[in-house]
């Protein structure tokens, strides 16, 4: 498929990302392997949600005296992740929640 469907029902898309998923395992690794889905939570604000006053716990205001930065990052005295890897919520921790809720939805527990 070349094209983005993008009014395509959210169970549709699932069900095809995991038989894409599948089908590479198939075809691409040994049969002796193992493959583990894992997930996290992908709630990284304190204080509320994104749009309502949350934060994000690791964030400090940008520097803007650039004579004070080194020409290498990592000389720098901090180094934090930035907002599309830390704060943003993105496709796959939509696709996290949307495999968890699945899995819980068929009836996937965890050991305990």
């Amino acid at each position: 498929m070349e094209h983005v469907i993008m009014t395509m029902d959210v169970m549709e898309a699932f069900r095809r990302s995991h038989n894409t998923l599948k089908l590479w395992v198939t075809e691409k690794l040994d049969e002796k392997s193992h493959v583990f889905f894992r997930s996290y939570s992908p709630v990284h604000f304190r204080d509320g949600e994104w749009n309502k006053g949350g934060y994000c716990s690791t964030s400090n205001e940008p520097e803007t005296d650039y004579w004070k930065l080194e020409p290498e990052p990592l000389n720098n005295q901090i180094i934090f992740e930035d907002y599309s890897h830390c704060c943003l919520p993105r496709v796959p921790d939509t696709w996290n929640q949307l495999l968890y809720a699945q899995l819980l939805a068929m009836g996937f527990r965890t050991k305990g």
